[in-house]
């Protein structure tokens, strides 16, 4: 009985932990395809090399201040915040697409970093909550296998289908996250952090206060005890 009431809470943790995992590696595939998707977009919007940093600069700096405003704001921000990311993170990827002024597209990629940066924040807080020891194991393993696979198929995407098709399919990452708030919010997305409890709602117990006198007296008591003890 007992056994299966805990394979039930694991069965149950994991529907909890795998939407969460499935997110925040779709929100960190980004760096992990930098270079395919910089020839790409050189390729379709002729973006000089030496800006390529700016643009690898803007997303990541993007990226960063979603995950810090996540970390801060987490226990103010409702489920429905994260929805519009998904959506502004979908915008931004199609306006990547036909936008390739050089100031225009680091704007874009910085709202595409903000957008990523607070999905992947609370969703990796929302897997570490139900299993801490293997949700940052499973994001970085699937992660890594993701970036992977869109390496590989971007390019031969380009070839058949041209550039602009390629970046296009990049927003299906975006979409995926967005579809996957709107089935799942019910369980994790407008999951709020627990918060710690009052000093007022903790149960009172009441400490005697030690003396160290008495502490002192009684250590010299027991020393004489032990004394005549042995003789």
């Amino acid at each position: 009985m007992v056994q299966g009431v805990i394979v039930g809470s694991h069965s149950f943790r994991d529907r909890l932990v795998l939407p969460a995992v499935a997110v925040a590696s779709l929100a960190l595939l980004q760096p992990g395809i930098d270079p395919v998707f910089l020839t790409l977009l050189t390729a379709a919007h002729h973006v000089p090399p030496e800006s390529h940093g700016w643009i690898v600069g803007a997303t990541q700096g993007g990226m960063a201040l979603g995950s810090v405003t996540a970390w801060v704001f987490a226990r103010d921000m409702p489920g429905r915040l994260f929805v519009l990311a998904a959506l502004g993170a979908f915008v931004a990827g199609l306006a990547t697409v036909n936008v390739g002024a050089a100031m225009p597209l680091m704007a874009i990629r910085a709202g595409y970093g903000v957008a990523m940066g607070l999905l992947y924040t609370h969703a990796m807080a929302s897997a570490a909550q139900n299993r801490p020891s293997g949700a940052y194991g499973a994001v970085f393993l699937l992660q890594l296998v993701i970036s992977t696979v869109v390496a590989v198929l971007l390019p031969i995407v380009s070839d058949m289908l041209g550039p602009r098709m390629a970046l296009m399919t990049l927003c299906l990452a975006a979409l995926a996250v967005l579809r996957r708030f709107c089935c799942s919010r019910r369980h994790w997305a407008g999951r709020r952090y627990p918060a710690l409890p009052r000093p007022d709602a903790l149960p009172h117990r009441r400490v005697r206060s030690v003396n160290p006198l008495e502490c002192r007296a009684g250590s010299t008591r027991r020393r004489r005890s032990h004394s005549f003890a042995r003789r």
